[in-house]
């Protein structure tokens, strides 16, 4: 019965494989199915790595080499799919998910205030903030900033949001 089942999604990973062929993605073994995904086809892997090499490159005294591994690894999370499910969402996967990206969001403006190009996350990290928003607004989660000092008073990126919020 699982074998009739399985067609479909072998079908969707490998159009072209014929009936009871041997796929390349999902094979069959003693205990049933598995996926078999390259390394670097999974995201949240290449996620991992890159944070890692910015890690790398800011303990090494290169901020600038940093935030642009940050902003890579970054750009690669485009939120879990199970966000609207509130069930699902609350999972200790996803739960540890989000603070894993959320650290790696710290690390990154660190860097990057670090040496002055801030600019170069504000891609990447727009999206994070309209998810973030959009879950303070559903109740699941609080809106968090790190408070860092700057020299010279309020960092440039903020004046401009301060201006329009005093007013």
């Amino acid at each position: 019965m699982i074998h009739r089942h399985i067609g479909e999604p072998r079908r969707l990973l490998e159009p072209g494989l014929a009936a009871r062929a041997e796929g390349g993605w999902l094979l069959r073994g003693a205990g049933g199915y598995r996926l078999a995904v390259p390394e670097e086809a999974v995201d949240l892997l290449r996620f991992r790595q890159l944070a890692a090499t910015a890690r790398e490159f800011r303990n090494g005294g290169d901020p600038e080499r940093a935030v642009l591994a940050f902003s890579d690894a970054l750009a690669l999370c485009r939120g879990h799919d199970a966000g609207s499910a509130s069930a699902v969402a609350g999972h200790p996967v996803f739960t540890g998910l989000d603070r894993e990206y959320s650290a790696v969001v710290g690390e990154a403006v660190d860097a990057a205030l670090d040496c002055g190009t801030t600019a170069r996350l504000l891609p990447v990290l727009r999206p994070t903030a309209a998810r973030q928003a959009g879950r303070v607004r559903a109740g699941r989660g609080p809106l968090r900033a790190r408070p860092r000092p700057v020299p010279g008073g309020r960092h440039p990126l903020l004046r401009g949001a301060h201006a329009r919020t005093a007013r």
